[in-house]
């Protein structure tokens, strides 16, 4: 980046001007801009359909925090086109991006959607709740020196049966599902770890909490791959748990999981 395009990326937007001119796609620009969001969401929205055309098209962004505020913004607007685009958005890499579609949804979906999306959205709640803690874990699980990474996994994946199945405050067994699915997404680890923990999490899908059932269906649902012939013996229990899931909203829940990453 050169100097002059590294000093306008830091410049504050002009909002009087962006506002003035009806400059929607400047306004989408400054989402990424933490000062002036909440005022480019609003004048946005009050743009009516251009603006809110902006920000359907910004969901699919590039930019980690257009594409979360641009979610966020249909908490407060109704659009039928912004839902298929905001489903999409629950398998984002960026937690921040998920949460803010949850809550998007929220004001966007039938009766049976919200219910759905409340259900996703107290996983959300857990995600967020847990990103500061697990961070350090996951560094030091995934650190490039070699002996320090072979250590630090050894004590955690000895600690999950435990942790997953065993251990009493159900915010600790949805964080160790948590840390799986977040130390999944190299090809080799998410082949280990599937060796070793499917067993125990096959059987958390019988869990008690709620927030315990979805955070261990996003792992072996995360585990399906669309490009790939499906992992029967996920698929079977992933069936088999929302056969006998007597909560509506998880049920829903898990549904939209296996659909989001089996490509179905």
């Amino acid at each position: 980046m050169n100097k002059k395009k590294w000093f306008d990326f830091l410049r504050e937007p002009d909002m009087e001007q962006l506002v003035a001119n009806h400059d929607a796609e400047g306004l989408i620009k400054a989402l990424r801009n933490k000062k002036v969001r909440v005022r480019a969401i609003e004048a946005l929205i009050q743009m009516g359909e251009v603006g809110v055309d902006h920000l359907v098209r910004a969901l699919a962004y590039s930019d980690v925090r257009i594409r979360a505020a641009a979610a966020g913004a249909f908490e407060h607007v109704q659009e039928k086109r912004a839902v298929e685009p905001l489903l999409a958005l629950f398998s984002d890499h960026a937690v921040e991006v998920r949460y803010a579609a949850v809550w998007g949804l929220l004001n966007n979906g039938s009766g049976a959607q919200t219910q759905t999306l409340k259900a996703l959205g107290v996983f959300t709640e857990i995600i967020l709740a847990t990103e500061t803690d697990i961070d350090g874990l996951i560094a030091s699980i995934s650190g490039a020196a070699s002996v320090e990474r072979i250590i630090a996994r050894d004590r955690f994946f000895n600690a999950v049966p435990e942790f997953l199945v065993a251990y009493p405050d159900p915010v600790v067994r949805a964080k160790t599902a948590l840390v799986l699915y977040r130390i999944s997404g190299d090809q080799m680890d998410a082949l280990a770890l599937r060796v070793l923990f499917i067993d125990p999490l096959i059987s958390a899908l019988q869990d008690s909490a709620r927030e315990v059932r979805l955070a261990v269906a996003m792992v072996l649902a995360g585990w399906l791959k669309p490009d790939k012939p499906p992992d029967e013996k996920i698929v079977t229990a992933l069936s088999d748990a929302l056969a006998k899931e007597s909560d509506l909203a998880v049920r829903n829940a898990m549904t939209i999981l296996m659909a989001i990453f089996s490509g179905k």
